[in-house]
């Protein structure tokens, strides 16, 4: 499950969400810090909004950064229940600080979503997934559920799938349902003139019955695939890659190793 990090990045931006002319107000603001368990260190009334806000974010950063991240949820919700993130609402915080709050969040790996919430930074590198009305709802329901491992993993096949077809359509090519997920997926490999593995392997034979240990292996052939295509001898100038390699390959070689490596570092 991820779990938001209360950043330094953070630390200095939560404030910018308050604002003497915006709700949340005083009263809001102690309720806010009592539900996360900070109202020791709130200063009280009897300064402004954003000096009592950064006050106790600075206290969190260093004391308390489980609190610190409570309290971005419960601050970034109340703004949000006030339409702080609607851009024609009265109460819209301003592009600025929703960039910045964007930014902040994003070191800890999260980002707002069109409403506003605070959600998990999913498919950055699929830009094309927004791109398409089907891919985008699917794409939309993987990230607001990207605290849930089953749905996650549900969704994501969706999101594939819905890919394949899309894809295969946009060729000039078919589907149907009786397909199945690999056939599709297949069909989808055909027509973009991709390499597919053999029936078999698609079948799963030769691999470890559970599925949970498919994917392992198919991580670790991955992995040995894209050692295969970096071949640093007689690049020159430090290139990882031949220079036959497309910048477009390399970046998915990239991304392949980060996965590699995310499951050796992180395996359960």
């Amino acid at each position: 499950m991820a779990t938001l990090t209360f950043s330094a990045d953070l630390a200095n931006v939560i404030d910018q969400l308050v604002d003497a002319s915006r709700r949340p107000s005083h009263d809001e603001l102690t309720g806010i810090f009592r539900r996360a368990r900070v109202s020791d260190v709130d200063p009280g009334l009897g300064i402004g909004k954003v000096k009592r806000v950064r006050t106790v974010a600075s206290w969190c950063s260093t004391r308390d950064p489980a609190a610190g991240a409570c309290l971005v949820r419960e601050l970034v919700a109340a703004v949000r229940a006030e339409g702080g993130f609607v851009r024609d609402s009265e109460q819209y915080v301003g592009q600025q600080v929703e960039s910045n709050l964007r930014r902040a969040l994003g070191t800890s790996g999260f980002t707002l979503d069109e409403d506003g919430g605070i959600v998990p930074r999913l498919l950055d590198n699929v830009p094309e997934a927004d791109r398409h009305d089907a891919l985008r709802q699917y794409a939309d329901r993987l990230r607001r559920g990207a605290l849930d491992s089953p749905l996650v993993t549900g969704t994501g096949k969706d999101l594939l799938e819905a890919a394949a077809r899309h894809v295969i359509v946009e060729n000039g090519g078919q589907y149907a349902p009786h397909m199945g997920f690999p056939g599709t997926l297949l069909n989808a490999y055909t027509v973009l003139g991709l390499s597919a593995p053999p029936g078999p392997l698609v079948q799963g034979q030769g691999l470890d019955s559970d599925p949970v240990g498919q994917l392992q292996q198919s991580v670790f052939l991955l992995g040995v695939a894209v050692n295969r295509l970096r071949n640093a001898e007689g690049t020159g100038h430090g290139r990882p890659y031949l220079p036959s390699v497309t910048d477009r390959q390399a970046q998915l070689a990239t991304q392949a190793i980060a996965l590699a490596t995310e499951l050796l570092l992180r395996p359960r």
